[in-house]
């Protein structure tokens, strides 16, 4: 009843993403505009699994949403439902692995406080409510699956359990065809085999700590993981730089790559345990040619950390375990090798909060149990903390509702972000406001000028009120600062051909022949194209020939 309950919370706190819409943050490139979701062909299943989509190897991730497509067609209630209940099912997995891994410790109640907390939290709202997030919910259920798996063919005697072992590591195996950040369960399964004693004895002799496995027998078991691990990591990276989201090590020093690291660690943590000042995008702070004096603080908390780790290895395991769970799952996303141009994002953090809830539903234990007294009013607090993360979650889910109320509030903590104003302008655009969209494009300009997408769809917002000269102009500027940019030249080439009907409905004829005669040169297999140049030279040697 307990996990059912908590899993029912975690769908009535987020209920309002099912009537959420679609954003246009990735969503447009993973759903609406996705033609390899479009269907469940045999092409489209070569695709996913043989090549890179987006910067990413994510066949599974593909799948799910082209079976969502398949059901309900390009409808984001279904999308939206379906991480939900991805949702749910985590929080019964993590009920599940606290209560196994930690049954010696009251497991049960540590593990509905944990779970709870998972089923509630704000921070995660990012992985739930934004559909293209699919992959964190979905790479999650097959990473818990597998630690679960694990846990429990851990606590077998040796030899036994061998199906639990092989259900472990395919699970693994799913899990990294969901999304690379598995790669973190192989940190995981070394933090379970720390709080159970079961790392290899270094002496084969038999009498020698006999519940321990060798070292052979503990490589060959680890050998698994580690050779998916490897190859997961090796295709991410391949991935990333394919689409060239992989940013330059060069762009910081060592010093300031460490500083924003220790920044990302302990701002995930504080934000599990005091979630203020969220939002779907927090770019790079100035970083001059130092360490900005706000890191500091940041730095101390990883030192305090470390320290704590170091005194929970000797007297608390449990506590130790949660330490290393929120590292193993957090180091991987703290911006070593820079990754867009965000120095933290609340979707990282979905499975490394697993460790500091735990640590909160430790603390809390160990509180009640040392003071009986305190039992009542501690439980009342939980619950009221509880209740707030709720109500908390709900709103957020409500940011999540489209394109407008995201950037709305990434603005509003962020109002000088260029990205933010270019996708608000293009979310004004579709809405027909083009004068809200070109305030928006205007000002991303003005603080970006060298910001190519905000050119190209500057340059769509004018074409469309007719401004032709200036959106010709446009993306003219967009392809002189990225020559690849098909859709700007697909634009231009838009442009010139609306502003050729334009001169030509107006008798300039030499004026749409010029204007067409650039488009045909760029498209000279287009019927239409030619029709109109025809149309527009016949009426030019007219009246060329009627003045003669």
């Amino acid at each position: 009843m307990i996990p059912a309950a908590i899993a029912l919370a975690a769908v009535v706190v987020h209920l309002r993403v099912l009537g959420n819409d679609f954003v246009n943050f990735d969503d447009v490139f993973y759903i609406t505009r996705n033609p390899l979701i479009a269907a469940l062909s045999p092409a489209n299943l070569q695709s996913w699994f043989t090549g890179f989509y987006f910067g990413n190897y994510q066949p599974l991730t593909l799948l799910s949403l082209a079976l969502d497509h398949r059901l309900a067609g390009p409808d984001p209630r279904v999308f939206h439902a379906v991480n939900l209940l991805l949702h749910a099912l985590n929080t019964l997995l993590v009920f599940h692995l606290v209560r196994l891994l930690l049954a010696r410790e009251r497991g049960p109640w540590l593990a509905a406080a944990t779970a709870a907390l998972f089923a509630v939290h704000p921070l995660l709202v990012e992985s739930v409510a934004w559909a293209a997030q699919r992959k964190d919910v979905l790479y999650a259920l097959f990473y818990l699956g597998s630690l679960v798996a694990y846990v429990a063919f851990a606590q077998r005697s040796a030899g036994a359990g061998r199906r639990l072992y092989v259900a472990s590591v395919l699970l693994f195996a799913l899990s990294l065809l969901s999304k690379a950040m598995a790669v973190s369960l192989v940190g995981a399964i070394l933090a379970v085999d720390l709080y159970l004693r079961r790392l290899p004895r270094l002496s084969g002799r038999a009498g020698d700590e006999p519940s321990r496995p060798t070292m052979s027998a503990y490589l060959r078991e680890k050998l698994p993981y580690l050779i998916l691990a490897l190859a997961a990591g090796v295709t991410a990276v391949l991935a990333q730089r394919s689409a060239a989201f992989l940013g330059s090590p060069e762009l910081h020093t060592p010093l300031q790559r460490a500083a924003i690291a220790g920044y990302g660690f302990a701002h995930y943590a504080a934000q599990l345990v005091l979630p203020l000042g969220q939002s779907a995008y927090h770019p790079y702070p100035a970083m001059g040619t130092g360490v900005p004096p706000g890191f500091l603080p940041h730095l101390a908390f990883v030192a305090a950390a470390a320290a704590g780790l170091v005194l929970a290895l000797r007297r608390h395991p449990a506590a130790a375990f949660a330490i290393l769970f929120y590292g193993v799952n957090i180091l991987p996303v703290l911006q070593w090798l820079p990754v867009g141009d965000f120095i933290v994002a609340e979707r990282f953090a979905y499975l490394a909060s697993i460790g500091v809830f735990l640590l909160l539903a430790l603390g809390l234990q160990g509180l009640a149990g040392r003071r009986r007294r305190l039992r009542a009013p501690l439980t009342a607090a939980f619950v009221a903390y509880l209740v707030l993360l709720g109500v908390l979650t709900d709103r957020r889910c409500g940011v999540w509702r489209d394109s407008i109320t995201l950037w709305n509030d990434v603005l509003d903590r962020y109002p000088d972000t260029p990205l933010a104003l270019n996708n608000r302008g293009l979310a004004w655009a579709e809405r027909g406001d083009r004068a809200a969209a070109l305030a928006d494009l205007d000002r991303a300009l003005q603080l970006d000028p060298r910001y190519a997408d905000a050119f190209g769809n500057r340059g769509v917002v004018k074409g469309e009120r007719g401004d032709y000269d200036g959106a010709i102009a446009d993306f003219d500027a967009a392809l002189r600062l990225a020559p690849a940019f098909a859709a700007a030249r697909a634009g231009r080439a838009d442009a010139l051909f609306r502003r050729g009907v334009a001169r030509f409905q107006a008798a300039d004829y030499a004026g749409a022949v010029a204007d067409f005669e650039r488009v045909a040169a760029g498209r000279p297999d287009d019927p239409g194209v030619r029709q109109n140049l025809n149309a527009a030279r016949s009426r030019l040697q007219g009246l060329n020939g009627g003045g003669d």
